[in-house]
């Protein structure tokens, strides 16, 4: 697990993929965000590398403009997979039941759009972190350090989760060499 991973995407040492024949990914960001820039990049980096076409999608918070644009966005450039990148205000649940009616399935790096429905997530274990970190920052600024001094922790852990629910909803078969690495199984 060392290196990064984008769900779904195929690697070079694997000899399955979870959406066989991948092309086209629309993702779904924040550009208002600024750590959304840099996962767009990251999301456009990679997907180059394995010969997968993103097609960015801006989240504007006005319900009527972003679900017209995903709807509009899955037919234009029917992707075979949709990508929600971080942002706090996605209608996460909305988005996974839009992207059900079109089959499509949705990745994300957060557990708990799996656990909404998204077939897939890949991110920093936020139990892990709030257990390792949590206690640490809190015991340093009871002893008076500042907040603004304290260093940025990394994760050290992530967690790679399927819905088996939503992979039979769309009819997709998850290959058995990718579930050995699964974390997370939501029923």
């Amino acid at each position: 697990r060392g290196q990064r991973m984008v769900p779904g995407f195929r690697r070079d040492d694997e000899s399955s993929e979870v959406v066989p024949d991948l092309k086209r990914v629309v993702a779904l960001w924040c550009p208002r965000s600024p750590i959304s820039h840099d996962e767009m990049a990251h999301v456009k980096a990679a997907a180059k590398l394995l010969g997968v076409q993103v097609e960015p999608l801006e989240f504007e918070p006005s319900p009527e403009s972003w679900r017209a644009a995903l709807e509009a966005a899955l037919r234009q450039h029917r992707p075979g997979a949709l990508f929600l990148l971080d942002c706090t205000n996605l209608p996460v649940q909305v988005i996974v039941d839009t992207a059900l009616q079109y089959r499509l399935p949705t990745m994300s790096p957060y557990l708990n759009a799996t656990r909404q429905g998204a077939l897939v997530s890949y991110g920093p274990d936020w139990n892990d972190m709030h257990r390792r970190i949590a206690p640490t920052y809190v015991d340093k600024i009871l002893k008076g350090a500042s907040p603004a001094d304290l260093p940025v922790q990394q994760p050290t852990t992530f967690d790679l989760a399927v819905n088996t629910t939503t992979a039979k909803a769309i009819q997709l078969k998850i290959p058995r060499a990718f579930m050995v690495r699964v974390n997370s199984v939501i029923e």
